[in-house]
This record gives structure tokens, C-alpha cells and sequence, in this order.
């Protein structure tokens, strides 16, 4: 059920265009837009590290979530991780995250 609400709110903002994917959602971690980077469980040790290291760096908090959920919410079949520019958005999906 959670997984669901996750994966529309996700496509929502990924139609809203409030989702970035790869190295601009890497370069925009530094920036004040930045508010959520959710990152797969299937991306590997050394992607993941680098990820959260930025991201406590730059104050922006970050969830792990299944390879599938991010794929099928997104619609990227190789997207490892993606950034959220949108305050709603974020509060939102991090609410959801924190009930499952």
C-alpha cells in the first residue's frame, strides 16, 4: 500500500518535471533547490557512498528505496538514484517513507 503512494507521488513530480536524473542531479546537490535524493538499493557500494557523503555535505537528506519502485515510478529503467527540487514533493515522499 505505502509502496504504491510512494510510486504515484514519485511519477507525479516526475511529470511536474520536479525530478532530476544523473549528473544534474549530482551537480544540483550543491544547490538550495535541493531538498530530497532518493537513491536505489541496487546502486552499487561505491555510488552510495559518494551519494551520501554529498548529500550530508550539503544538508540534504537522502532515502534508499527498491531498484523496482524507483524504476517504475520514474519510468528511467536505469536511473540509480534522483534528486527532488520540490519542498511538497519531498515532505511528502519522506512522510511516506517513514510510515513503511
Amino acid at each position: 500500500m505505502m509502496e504504491n503512494k510512494l510510486s504515484g507521488l514519485l511519477g507525479i513530480a516526475v511529470r511536474a518535471r520536479k525530478v532530476l536524473f544523473g549528473d544534474s542531479a549530482y551537480e544540483k546537490l550543491s544547490s538550495k533547490e535541493a531538498s530530497l535524493l532518493i537513491i536505489s538499493d541496487d546502486a552499487s557500494d561505491r555510488t552510495l557512498k559518494q551519494l551520501e557523503n554529498r548529500a550530508n555535505y550539503y544538508n540534504v537528506e537522502f532515502v534508499v528505496v527498491e531498484d523496482l519502485l524507483l524504476n517504475q515510478a520514474t519510468g528511467k529503467t536505469t536511473a540509480k538514484y534522483c534528486l527532488i527540487i520540490d519542498r511538497g514533493f519531498s515532505k511528502g515522499i519522506l512522510d511516506i517513507c517513514r510510515k513503511r
